[in-house]
This record gives C-alpha cells, sequence and structure tokens, in this order.
C-alpha cells in the first residue's frame, strides 16, 4: 500500500504486481500491474548492463481518472482529511499506450532519466471548466 513508482507523477499506488527475472546485468520484467483509486496502469520492462544501463518497456492505460491523480499530487503532507479539495485544473479519463526508454550508470538513473512517448487521449476532457469534447 502507499507505494509510489520511481518515475511520474508521484501518486500513490494500492496494489502493484510484477513477475520477472533478476540476473546479475538483466532485469526483466515481463508484466506489471499497478492498482489505485485512479485506476490501472499495465506494462512491461527490461533493463541490461554493457557499459551503462539501458532500459525499454512498455506502460499502457484505458481508464486513468485525471482529476483524482491531479487531486492526489495537489495534497501535501500532513494535509487533514478533513482539508477542503481544490478542485483539480483537468478533467477527464487518460488513455495511453506508451514506449519507455532510458540509459544511466547506474539502474535507478536509467530508470528516472528515462523517457515516455507514444499516443495518449484524454476523454470527456474539461481543463479549467472548458468542455474540450
Amino acid at each position: 500500500t502507499k507505494w509510489q513508482a520511481p518515475i511520474g507523477p508521484q501518486v500513490e499506488w494500492s496494489d502493484v504486481v510484477a513477475t520477472g527475472r533478476l540476473e546479475r546485468r538483466l532485469v526483466l520484467v515481463d508484466t506489471f500491474t499497478a492498482g489505485g483509486f485512479y485506476g490501472v496502469v499495465q506494462g512491461a520492462l527490461a533493463a541490461g548492463r554493457d557499459l551503462e544501463w539501458a532500459t525499454t518497456g512498455v506502460v499502457r492505460a484505458s481508464n486513468i481518472d485525471l482529476e483524482s491523480v491531479f487531486q492526489s499530487l495537489a495534497r501535501r503532507p500532513g494535509d487533514e482529511a478533513s482539508a477542503p479539495v481544490r478542485r483539480a485544473a483537468m478533467n477527464g479519463t487518460a488513455v495511453f499506450d506508451l514506449q519507455a526508454s532510458g540509459r544511466g550508470e547506474t539502474l535507478h538513473e536509467a530508470i528516472r532519466s528515462g523517457a515516455l512517448e507514444g499516443p495518449a487521449q484524454v476523454r470527456f476532457g474539461i481543463l479549467n471548466g472548458i468542455n474540450l469534447g
């Protein structure tokens, strides 16, 4: 519970499952699933080391609740549960199918410096109260 991924928005996930294998210079995550209040993200990741670490993978989601993500990011440590929730600047449901890649001296650095690219959509999008539909 309350797990945060080393990359991406620093939201907390309540259920994370991964399968794969570890070797001296190779990390394979055949599948991972991260679920939470915002929705579910799935994917796979491979990382290997020759002269430096290199990562590659895929990250997919079909129903991420953006309002919940932005509200979570707006909360600060120590906020009380009774504090008023600020209205999110953007609402809608995110859908994405992204490719991940990164390089670095350490595995941590390769993951943290990684980039995601690919198609993304926001269904039922509202930005600052303006319907983008």
